[in-house]
């Protein structure tokens, strides 16, 4: 099954199933619709909250950067923290005159030890690798990147030598940073930072940083050379956070004995903000056991006060800038980063509508529109202005919680449809994504593993200028599970459609299970050959095409029979939504974009006033829904009136991970004749009365594939009906879900009904009782037996058996 028409809607699946046929275009119903309309950014955290400022990988907290920057002077970005000795009593004038790591000198005494023969030959097998083979060390660390994009630049390492790392008590190392001889790589110069007392620990820290990022005149910013989409006409220019990606490694090592050794590594994105990666629990134990040669070592890792440090580093000519980059959290961060607005939360608007917005041809159409009595228009107007300006969010501000429908993103566009064709906008829209199909045609094929192949297996399509297609990721299958279908489909960056050539711009991937409301957005503005743009929940990361289509791609690892389960979701992220546009259309994005007078925030207030105004409109009670919180107006559109059907209409509701309906609907709910598939898969035809089963109906239930068939009242069985099971046939009355009155039962008893208790038929035979020893029970049911139903004898005791398997003859 597949969804209806969206932009046009056209269905095309990337794996099995069979030929479908020609069906009525889904339709959403019009309480659905109008709660559509009524909520933008759906299931969001507040896009207002105060966001509190993080720290770097070293621990370090992070300093915030506001575009354009006004960066302090930074004098350190690691804290010295001071701890308090413990007194021992004595009054020591010279142990309590100072509380500083460091201060206390405390002698050590070497470990001269050596590891036995059998330890030894427990070393060797266990393999070991001096500190000296930088090739090794180097291995590790240089993981290769697979990307083409991204290339690896200059490598080298800083070597550095601390004597006196402990002191003597004349002259004590009460240093409590430590930093080694600068080392140029690149343009940037690089030094170790030791805190050989610990950064507010006992455990030795120990960090790479960047020394020119330090500096205070250091700019922290630069010019974008192009911006994803236009700034705004009038507003203060862009700038661009400069960043460094680097693989580092640190190996500390005993000087004498460089096979005693302990390696750290990681990768970082370093930039003003963040200018050091490392460790604050840089060794495996305190500082106060450096001296004593552990289990598995040839020598103590400190001899004769002395410790080694090398660090290995290689710079990444990283074009995304959010590589290893841990310092995007808030929408100013992305900003500097990619130069776009994140929008808050994974919906399936936000999903759906995002690469849309990029489109120059889809906001010149709605910039277009002066007057329109359609608030959607007026919505879509806000958030193209706020993108362009990259207005961010209040800091604080009144959010509200709202109930909210669960859709997926083409419910969603095929609402914004309807709605763009009841405003009479509908010829200009169409223009643009193609006609509104009558019909809709399923072609599953399981060979179809790329976009292209899915397209020459579909029957004809249309060639608007942007073409969107949903590929089909559920399936109803023999054991009434839904299941989340997650092959690899290849998404062409070129496809041709009936002679047209069209270029990937875009698409949206769901993650988890069929009933998640995790959706993400990928588009490519500046089209092909360029970089790709990725709206992960608050923010925003540029990713290289090969990261991008990564995302894209199923699982090959999950077995055939497994169906989706919201106990043990699979995290697949797949690709169900892509956005092609057609090569003879430009895509243009100039450095600037001068909105309409009626678009600018002064004619925005009315309604930015009327959003906060509008109050949670009454849901559809067949429809499921959910609570999410509605800030910053982003994620409202404008209560829409819908009119009362008076007549029956037929409808088809089949939409990715939503219940599946084929029939007729009054007033929002089935009723008529109709065909239900819930979303835990229990499968009913028959009658509906304002929404509950009702007449004569067939139920298949999805747990344990019993078959009811019969008379309904209001969502129960009642009536006269026949309820088959695996080995038993029930024939008669029933009253609100009860079997009741007259019945005819045909069957026969199975293997594991004669080891079920005769009493509840639930539970197992599990009791005897004494002191006939007559097994008839189960523990529960034999508390209330008083005389043995078999010999009649009275009942004195109860005996549980464990271990055993009863059965009846």
């Amino acid at each position: 099954m597949s969804a209806g028409d969206v932009l046009p809607h056209q269905v095309l699946p990337p794996s099995f199933g069979t030929q479908g046929s020609h069906t009525p275009v889904p339709t959403i119903p019009s309480s659905i619709d109008s709660q559509v309309q009524d909520h933008i950014e759906a299931n969001q955290p507040p896009e207002d909250a105060e966001m509190e400022g993080g720290e770097d990988t070293a621990g370090t907290p992070r300093q915030r950067e506001t575009p354009p920057p006004t960066i302090p002077a930074v004098s350190s970005f690691h804290e010295d923290f001071q701890h308090e000795s413990d007194s021992d009593g004595e009054e020591d004038e010279e142990d309590e005159e100072d509380s500083t790591p460091g201060s206390r000198w405390e002698a050590i005494e070497e470990d001269k030890s050596k590891p036995c023969d059998d330890e030894t030959a427990y070393i060797e097998n266990k393999g070991e690798h001096s500190a000296l083979d930088h090739t090794y060390w180097e291995e590790q660390t240089f993981i290769e990147l697979d990307d083409p994009e991204l290339v690896p630049g200059t490598s080298g390492r800083i070597e550095w030598l601390v004597e006196h790392f402990n002191g003597t008590k004349e002259n004590p190392n009460k240093d409590l940073v430590m930093r080694s001889q600068k080392v140029r790589m690149g343009e940037y110069e690089w030094q170790i930072k030791l805190y050989p007392h610990g950064n507010g620990g006992d455990y030795l820290s120990v960090y790479v940083e960047c020394v020119d990022m330090l500096q205070p005149e250091f700019d922290a910013f630069e010019e974008f050379k192009q911006l994803p989409v236009p700034n705004l006409k009038g507003a203060p220019s862009l700038k661009k956070r400069r960043w460094l990606a680097a693989q580092v490694s640190v190996v500390m090592y005993n000087p004498a004995e460089p096979r005693t050794n302990e390696f750290k590594c990681d990768a970082h994105s370093f930039h003003k903000g963040s200018p050091d990666l490392g460790w604050k629990y840089f060794s495996y134990e305190p500082r106060y056991c450096f001296h004593q040669r552990r289990h598995g070592q040839r020598e103590a890792i400190l001899r004769d006060d002395k410790l080694a440090f090398t660090a290995h580093i290689r710079l990444i000519d990283d074009p995304t800038g959010c590589m290893w980059n841990q310092g995007v959290s808030s929408p100013e961060d992305s900003i500097s980063v990619t130069g776009l607005r994140p929008f808050r939360g994974q919906s399936a608007f936000n999903a759906g509508m995002i690469p849309l917005l990029h489109l120059k041809q889809f906001r010149e159409f709605i910039g277009r529109i002066e007057k329109s009595d359609a608030k959607l228009v007026l919505k879509l107007q806000y958030l193209i202005h706020k993108m362009l300006s990259r207005k961010p969010p209040k800091r604080h501000s009144r959010h509200d919680v709202r109930a909210v429908p669960i859709a997926d993103c083409v419910m969603f566009l095929q609402s914004m449809r309807q709605k763009l064709h009841d405003a009479g906008l509908g010829k200009d829209f169409d223009g643009l994504f193609g006609p509104m199909k009558r019909g809709m045609v399923s072609d599953r094929l399981q060979k179809n593993s790329s976009v292209q192949a899915a397209i020459d297996s579909h029957t004809k399509l249309d060639t608007p200028p942007v073409l969107s297609l949903e590929l089909e990721r559920q399936q109803f299958t023999e054991q009434r599970k839904w299941k989340k279908l997650d092959y690899k489909i290849d998404l062409n960056d070129v496809v041709t459609v009936r002679g047209h050539s069209y270029t990937l711009y875009g698409f949206v991937t769901h993650t988890g299970h069929l009933q998640s409301e995790i959706y993400t957005a990928y588009v490519r503005p500046r089209g092909r050959d360029t970089r790709w743009y990725c709206y992960d929940g608050g923010r925003v990361r540029c990713l290289t095409r090969k990261q991008a289509l990564e995302c894209a791609n199923g699982s090959q690892n999950r077995s055939g029979d497994e169906h989706d389960s919201l106990v043990s979701p699979g995290l697949d992220e797949l690709v169900y939504l892509v956005y092609y546009v057609r090569d003879d259309q430009p895509i243009e994005v100039p450095a600037e974009e001068e909105l309409a007078s009626h678009m600018m925030p002064k004619e925005k207030q009315k309604v930015e006033k009327d959003v906060q105004g509008q109050q949670t409109t009454s849901g559809n009670p067949t429809a499921a829904t959910a609570t999410a919180t509605a800030t910053e107006n982003e994620s409202l559109i404008a209560n829409q009136q819908t009119a009362e059907i008076q007549q029956p209409r037929r409808i088809v509701i089949d939409y990715f991970s939503r219940e599946y309906f084929d029939g007729f609907y009054l007033n929002d709910k089935p009723h008529g004749e109709g065909h239900l598939i819930s979303v835990q898969g229990d499968n009913y035809t028959g009658a509906f009365f304002n929404g509950q089963y009702h007449g004569k109906g067939k139920m298949i239930y999805a747990k344990d594939g019993r078959v009811y068939e019969g008379d309904w009242v209001d969502g129960k069985r009642h009536g006269q009906g026949v309820l088959t099971e695996e080995n038993r046939r029930y024939e008669g009355g029933w009253h609100e879900d009860q079997q009741k009155g007259k019945f005819v039962l045909t069957g026969e008893v199975t293997d594991d009904e004669k080891s079920c208790c005769q009493i509840c038929y639930m539970n197992p035979l599990n009791c005897a009782l004494y002191d006939c020893g007559h097994v008839v029970a189960c523990k529960d049911c034999a508390r209330r037996i008083d005389d043995c139903p078999v010999c009649r004898k009275r009942v004195l005791a109860r005996v549980e058996l464990f271990g055993v398997t009863v059965s009846l003859e």
